[in-house]
């Protein structure tokens, strides 16, 4: 089967392939036992037809999906990051200084290894659709801050290579990725001159476009990014989960077991901070959700929860290096939702109500205010039958 080798024919293809041709032969008469048969032996040629990825072939041989196969070589990786000498500054929060030690923060790493499951995911061309596309800013706005010395980028790689070795991929794919890794080293290796600068067209555009151009991302990308780095944020945390797990309010959605919903969610909320922020390179569609206070009537959140949401915004975005003066600047516009989301009243059958009044204090309310137009009204008819010349009505 040499004469496939050479034409990059992937499962997808080989699959419909066949299946256009099983069409045909039923179509010409052909019995389902023999098409079965016949399929058999079409399936049995895939091997030397399909040109598998690194990714794919191994999956194939392991006899696990793109996912499973990530996640070995991820997190084994990750432990060979924290135990080399070279590397583990860099994920023990040593280098650079404040950063953040993955070893004592659980939500963190889960969001690395997420995060590393993706890029390799692609890097390697996993194809079986278990493994979301990854969607970040580009790897020179998040690496060139670390300032990440070439040493230290190669012993990253060699382990990586390593973990792969390991388990069982041959020598020539292990240079094959090897090389993959190697030219990631522009990006990645802290080079003075990349390190973006803020020309004045950065500086005159909206916090969105500004941080756009300095990641040399689009809009949509960007505010994805910090969108979904919040969503993780937020379930990691005991303050706000409640609020995705549906717990708060009852019977609200579980956005951890239902993958449309926290899409749908995701993608609503990078079109509001997209308004919010002034993205403008048309890249992010309109905000058409209710309002704020329409979405969160009903959810009885308190200020301190409030104050936590906006708390993980600020962290996201930080890490991806929007300054303090910025950070500054969009916890004011949180902050400025706060009459929306945490009301001074709540709502009975859309009806504003005083916090605080129980509903045996609203009847009793509404008893006292019938009981006083009554006594009013007796006391006008009294005056009436006694001539008095007052207007009562």
């Amino acid at each position: 089967m040499n004469v496939h080798a050479q034409l990059g024919i992937t499962p997808a293809a080989f699959d419909a392939f066949n299946r256009a041709l099983l069409n045909v032969t039923a179509g010409a008469g052909v019995t389902q036992p023999d098409n079965d048969m016949i399929s058999g032996v079409l399936n049995s040629t895939g091997p030397d037809i399909i040109s598998r990825t690194i990714c794919d072939r191994y999956s194939v041989a392991l006899t696990i999906n793109n996912f499973q196969l990530l996640t070995v070589i991820v997190n084994q990786t990750i432990i060979g990051l924290v135990t080399n000498s070279t590397t583990a500054p860099y994920f023990t929060g040593q280098l650079p200084a404040g950063s953040t030690d993955y070893t004592t923060n659980a939500a963190a790493l889960a969001e690395l290894t997420k995060d590393l499951i993706e890029f390799f995911g692609g890097a390697l061309g996993c194809n079986d659709a278990t493994i979301p596309r990854y969607i970040d800013p580009g790897l020179a706005a998040i690496h060139q801050p670390l300032r990440i010395p070439q040493n230290v980028f190669d012993a990253f790689n060699q382990i990586l290579v390593n973990v792969c070795v390991s388990n069982g991929v041959n020598s020539t794919d292990a240079a094959t990725i090897l090389m993959v890794l190697n030219t990631l080293q522009g990006a990645i290796v802290f080079n003075p001159n990349m390190v973006p600068q803020m020309t004045p067209a950065m500086m005159s555009g909206s916090i969105c476009d500004r941080y756009s151009a300095i990641l040399r991302a689009n809009d949509h990308d960007v505010v994805y990014a910090i969108v979904n780095r919040t969503v993780y944020k937020v379930v990691a945390n005991p303050v706000t989960v409640p609020f995705f797990n549906g717990q708060r309010p009852a019977n609200a959605v579980n956005f951890l077991i239902d993958p449309v919903a926290v899409a749908n969610l995701i993608e609503q909320l990078v079109q509001f901070f997209g308004q919010a922020l002034g993205c403008t390179d048309g890249t992010i569609e309109p905000y058409t959700g209710r309002n704020m206070l329409n979405v969160h009537r009903n959810m009885g959140l308190t200020l301190n929860e409030f104050n936590t949401f906006n708390n993980l915004v600020l962290l996201s975005m930080k890490e991806y290096g929007v300054a303090q003066a910025d950070l500054a600047l969009v916890m004011t516009v949180l902050q400025g939702l706060e009459s929306d989301i945490v009301p001074k009243y709540k709502f009975i059958q859309d009806d504003y109500v005083p916090n605080g009044l129980t509903g045996g204090a609203i009847v009793a309310i509404v008893i006292s205010g019938i009981i006083i137009a009554i006594l009013l009204a007796a006391f006008c008819v009294g005056l009436t039958l006694g001539e008095k010349k007052l207007h009562c009505f």
